[in-house]
């Protein structure tokens, strides 16, 4: 009877260590960083770029999955509307948050037009294009503003304390670079600026016609909307091209 007794004991001891032994390597795995996108080479120039695109791609994809996710849900919601079918309360609430988040006008009644207005801002940024556009903008990821503020794309904000004032901002002006908490709050603002903002109403609309027509969504085409984003204008669109093709930014998925 007592060796019954102590054999049991031993038995749960065993299976408690070895659970437990399960958990914690489970845990440790989860745990662990992800693999780097690019292996980190031993040139300095090369390393600054991998490390900047193993930060940011990921959150990029991510961010244009979530998108994806509720274009999704936003067509169901625009056959619901074509359809004369009735919208309900959680369907409301969500488009006006939606249409809250994108700048779209306030309204309770969702017609045909208001409705590709929404589904026009509500898509994906493609990762070659952010990725240019993070290294033009933070040096691969170097800048002070990148490196003190989480800031990858130049964003500005114009309330006092809001961002990190610029050594050589005029001395008449107030806006500061816009300090983020982590690169995925960024990442997620610089999207919705994108997609909202009236100044790059021409790169949504190439990237409508670019669905409308079966084609993927690339950077080299929705750069052309990008006048706004700099005072240089059309270098900078030529040079976002070009850095694009140089690191074969195409590459890399865009979700």
């Amino acid at each position: 009877m007592a060796r019954k007794f102590v054999w049991r004991v031993a038995l749960v001891l065993t299976l408690s260590t070895t659970i437990g032994t399960a958990a914690w390597l489970l845990q440790s795995y989860l745990n662990r960083p992800p693999p780097p996108i690019w292996p980190i080479p031993e040139d300095p120039t090369e390393a600054r770029k991998a490390n900047m695109i193993n930060v940011l791609l990921p959150l990029i994809q991510k961010n244009n999955r979530r998108l994806l996710e509720q274009r999704k849900y936003a067509t169901e919601l625009e056959a619901k509307v074509l359809n004369n079918a009735e919208l309900d309360n959680s369907d409301m609430k969500w488009l006006a948050s939606m249409g809250k988040r994108y700048r779209l006008a306030e309204t309770e009644d969702y017609d045909k037009q208001w409705m590709q207005i929404l589904l026009r801002r509500l898509d994906i940024i493609p990762a070659d294009l952010a990725l240019a556009q993070a290294a033009m903008e933070s040096a691969w990821g170097e800048s002070r503003f990148a490196q003190e503020g989480s800031n990858f794309f130049g964003q500005w904000c114009f309330k006092k304390g809001c961002g990190i004032v610029p050594g050589k901002r005029p001395a008449d002006a107030t806006y500061e670079v816009q300090s983020f908490d982590s690169p995925a709050e960024s990442v997620r603002l610089y999207m919705r600026n994108l997609n909202s903002h009236p100044r790059y109403a021409q790169l949504r609309i190439i990237r409508e016609q670019a669905r409308a027509k079966g084609e993927d969504i690339e950077g080299q085409a929705l750069a052309a909307g990008l006048h706004g984003y700099s005072a240089i204008g059309d270098t900078y669109i030529h040079t976002l091209r070009a850095l694009i093709r140089a690191n074969q930014f195409q590459q890399f998925p865009s979700y």
